[in-house]
């Protein structure tokens, strides 16, 4: 039974944020067009790529460890000493390859707005103490808060015609809230 709620809360919360995601992503680009919405995806997928990277691939390790060890101060002490090492290296690089390779400077001041979410993610780790307890429900309330809160600032932004560098801030600003639950 705890399993299936489980399972039901975080399915709801993936479906939510599919359905936010396939429909923001309509809009911005009818709104920015061609030209400035592959900037916009292009520096997202730029700081997603060192996202991935900063995560050091613990998520599976952690929650495993948390379920099964009787010290959760411990694994998520030393999951976060990882993870802050690597989140340096991957801010370091995120933000310095783009000038070595010649990245053009509007897309590099677009890194630079959202290299905050690689710091958010570390967050993340709150959210594998919960879903090893088998009660995802406070992480996934903070990832809907902090969905909603995207889809305040995307309404708000388009109603005010803001640049596409206001949109990557309303990307991180999502992140930020959902890693503060």
């Amino acid at each position: 039974m705890k399993a299936s709620r489980s399972m039901a809360w975080m399915g709801t919360q993936h479906a939510l944020r599919l359905i936010v995601g396939l429909l923001t992503a309509v809009v911005l680009a009818r709104y920015l067009g061609p030209a400035l919405y592959g900037d916009y995806q292009s520096v997202i997928s730029w700081v997603l790529i060192f996202n991935a990277l900063a995560a050091a691939g613990l998520q599976s390790v952690v929650i495993q460890n948390l379920a099964t060890q009787n010290q959760p101060g411990r694994v998520l002490g030393s999951a976060l000493r990882i993870r802050i090492f690597f989140t340096g290296f991957s801010l370091l690089f995120c933000i310095t390859l783009p000038l070595l390779l010649g990245m053009h400077s509007n897309l590099w001041y677009g890194v630079i707005l959202m290299s905050p979410l690689l710091i958010a993610q570390n967050g993340d780790l709150i959210e594998y103490f919960y879903i090893a307890q088998a009660n995802p429900r406070p992480a996934v309330l903070m990832r809907l808060i902090g969905l909603l809160t995207v889809v305040f600032l995307f309404v708000w932004g388009l109603l005010t015609q803001q640049s596409w560098y206001f949109f990557l801030m309303a990307f991180v600003a999502e992140h930020i809230v959902a890693a503060v639950g």
